[in-house]
C-alpha cells in the first residue's frame, strides 16, 4: 500500500510541500501553505494589532509576552515562513515562549494583508563591537559579559519583496520605536549572507556582535 502511495505523492516545486492531489484535504493544506510560502502570511488588520510606524501600503505591528495570543501566532507563523530561508536548525520563535530577561520583541512588517517581514529585537548581555576587518579575524574570541543592549536576532523579508531596501528601513524604524539609533543595536551571529549585507550597510565601520 505504502509503494501504491508513493507513486502518488507530489511535491511543489516552488513551495517544497509533499502531498496526494487525490485526497482532497491533501489539496487544500497544499493550497493555503503555498499561497503562504509565495504571498506571505496572511494577517488583516485587527483591533490589538499595535501598530507604531505606517507609510503607504505598509505598517509594523509590535508583538511581546503581553500580546494577544492571535499576534503571538501571527509571529510564530512568520517565524516559521522566515525559517525556510535561514540554515538555523530550529525556528526562530513559539508563541507559548517564557517571559525573561532577554524581554523579546517582534515586529511584524505587513503590506496590505500580508506579513511580508519578520524582526526580532531580544536584551542580549555579551557584546562586543568590531570593526569589520576585526570581525572577520576574530574567530571564535570569547565575548565579554556586560551592560545588556537590544540585539537583532533575526531579520528577514519576504523573497517577493527583497532588494527594495527595505531591510534597512525596518531596522531603522524599529530603532526608532526605542529611540535609539540603528549603530547602536547588537547583532546576534552567526550572520546569513543577507544578513551580513544588511549589517554592513547599515554599520559600514564598525558594530556590535551580540550572542
Amino acid at each position: 500500500m505504502f509503494k501504491l502511495l508513493e507513486r502518488f505523492i507530489m511535491k511543489c516545486p516552488i513551495c517544497g510541500m509533499m502531498y496526494v492531489p487525490e485526497y482532497s484535504e491533501d489539496v487544500r493544506a497544499h493550497r493555503i501553505y503555498h499561497d503562504k510560502v509565495v504571498n506571505g502570511v496572511y494577517a488583516r488588520k485587527i483591533k490589538s494589532d499595535k501598530i507604531f510606524w505606517e507609510k503607504s501600503d505598509y505598517r509594523i505591528t509590535v508583538v511581546n509576552y503581553f500580546s494577544s495570543t492571535v499576534q503571538k501566532r501571527r509571529a510564530e507563523e512568520a517565524g516559521l515562513l522566515a525559517h525556510r530561508d535561514t540554515p538555523f536548525d530550529f525556528a526562530p520563535y513559539h508563541s507559548k515562549e517564557d517571559l525573561d530577561k532577554r524581554n523579546v520583541h517582534l515586529f511584524l512588517l505587513s503590506r496590505k494583508i500580508r506579513i511580508i517581514g519578520l524582526l526580532i529585537l531580544e536584551k542580549r548581555t555579551h557584546v562586543q563591537k568590531f570593526n569589520w576587518q576585526e570581525y572577520e579575524n576574530a574567530g571564535g574570541k570569547k565575548l565579554l559579559k556586560g551592560e545588556a543592549i537590544w540585539s537583532i536576532g533575526l531579520v528577514w523579508i519576504h523573497r517577493k519583496y527583497r532588494k527594495m531596501g527595505l531591510g534597512s528601513q525596518f531596522v531603522q524604524a524599529v530603532a526608532s520605536y526605542f529611540n535609539i539609533e540603528a549603530q547602536s543595536i547588537g547583532w546576534h551571529i552567526p550572520f546569513t549572507d543577507d544578513g551580513k549585507k544588511l549589517a554592513k550597510s547599515l554599520c559600514p565601520k564598525s558594530f556590535y556582535v551580540a550572542i
